[in-house]
């Protein structure tokens, strides 16, 4: 029989009570935190609205339904939850280069692509680009759908370009990874086919694709941070130079100043726990010849400019009051890419005026009718609609993958010239 002396059980006793402390104090931690409300789940990291508290239940049929919707919230609402969804992220980032939102593809070196608006439908903005999925009756509506919306505008306001965006995975398809890069190698890009087609239809029509210029312009400097969806930093100035230049043939009258700011990512929010910040050069306005202000007070010319939201006004300092003098001013309809690349058409005009179309679907007829009107009381000397890749595909009526058909809206909004 083997004995025990007193120190060893002392100290196995002593263990067991620190394990059992351990244990108890993990496993009481997220109720304390939860109670104590030390962690805010008023900002959720998961890119989603967290089940909110059922509150008291008042009829039976709240009463058979409460506990369900109160699991829901404890499970959302549980102490140490953001940490917990942040460490997953974090962890399985850098250990196995993987992401857990399906709207997020990661690339070779690091870079990060956006693959689609919706998380019920992953990959669909990709295969858009490239072509996948898009077959010949799809191309010949979306081609005629340009077709027509450009000869409106051509009759009512001739000074108007249609233009559209390279997005990140048509500049640099070479990040992209090997098994998507081989599937979009089967297919013809999808604004590639189109704008032929357009082309052979309407060779007078004045859309823009300087996919080409712009896959040379980034041998030169990044278009797109590793990073981000959207064009930040200096990246979009090459597009509004080769529309300003070689398209309008303008020279810049006036120069953009810039200084490095620490910017977020525009995907931050699918990534929680990685930091995804980067060092951009942007304009820096004290600085420049242009003075910039943006959101709605900046245009009480606008009724609906609130639920607009993303509009940008950007003047000259210098302007002539010369009443003999044209202003040169530019009206940019766009997209949400319209926000970064504003700024960059300063120096070509007087005054620019950037308008996003995403929340035009909120304005009833009569808004968009005095939006119409606030267009044509501004008198553009150059009108500009500006819309990345993916967003051609908001032309389409039988697609159905845009929330707005754009051709309806922009029409009804469209300047006549005076």
């Amino acid at each position: 029989m083997i004995k025990t002396s007193a120190p060893q059980f002392v100290c196995k006793k002593t263990i067991r009570i620190v394990f059992l402390l351990l244990s108890f104090i993990l496993l009481s931690m997220p109720l304390l935190i939860h109670v104590s409300q030390i962690e805010s789940t008023t900002q959720t990291s998961e890119n989603r609205a967290l089940a909110p508290y059922p509150g008291k239940p008042n009829t039976r049929a709240e009463w058979s339904q409460w506990s369900a919707k109160f699991d829901r919230y404890l499970g959302d609402h549980f102490g140490l939850r953001q940490h917990l969804v942040k460490w997953n992220q974090a962890g399985r980032y850098h250990l196995l280069h993987e992401v857990v939102s399906p709207q997020i593809t990661v690339g070779k070196e690091g870079y990060l692509f956006f693959n689609a608006h919706e998380a019920q439908h992953p990959l669909r903005m990709l295969s858009f680009i490239c072509g996948r999925g898009i077959d010949t009756h799809q191309t010949d509506e979306l081609a005629q759908q340009v077709v027509e919306f450009a000869q409106f505008v051509s009759v009512s306001n001739p000074r108007t370009t249609i233009a559209f965006v390279p997005s990140k995975p048509a500049v640099y398809p070479e990040y992209l990874p090997s098994w998507w890069q081989r599937e979009c190698e089967r297919h013809q890009a999808t604004l590639d086919r189109v704008s032929e087609r357009v082309r052979q239809t309407l060779p007078q029509a004045d859309v823009v694709y300087p996919l080409a210029q712009m896959l040379q312009a980034k041998t030169r400097r990044p278009i797109y941070p590793a990073h981000d969806f959207h064009w930040q930093g200096k990246g979009a100035q090459v597009y509004a130079r080769i529309l300003s230049e070689q398209h309008w043939h303008r020279a810049a009258r006036g120069q953009l100043s810039f200084q490095e700011e620490l910017s977020e990512s525009d995907m931050q929010r699918f990534l929680p726990g990685v930091d995804l910040r980067q060092r951009l050069q942007k304009p820096d306005w004290k600085r420049s010849d242009f003075t910039y202000c943006e959101g709605g007070p900046c245009f009480p010319e606008l009724s609906s400019a609130a639920i607009l939201a993303d509009v940008t006004r950007i003047t000259r300092r210098d302007v002539s009051q010369d009443a003999t003098q044209t202003k040169q001013r530019l009206l940019l309809l766009t997209d949400s890419f319209g926000h970064g690349v504003a700024p960059y058409f300063a120096p070509y005009f007087d005054e620019v005026w950037h308008v996003s179309s995403n929340n035009m679907g909120a304005l009833n007829p009569q808004q968009l009718a005095q939006l119409k009107t606030s267009f044509e009381q501004y008198a553009p000397t150059q009108t500009l609609y500006l819309f990345h890749d993916f967003a051609l595909a908001c032309f389409s009526q039988t697609l159905k993958y845009c929330p707005l058909e754009l051709p309806p809206v922009l029409r009804a909004v469209h300047p006549q010239s005076q």
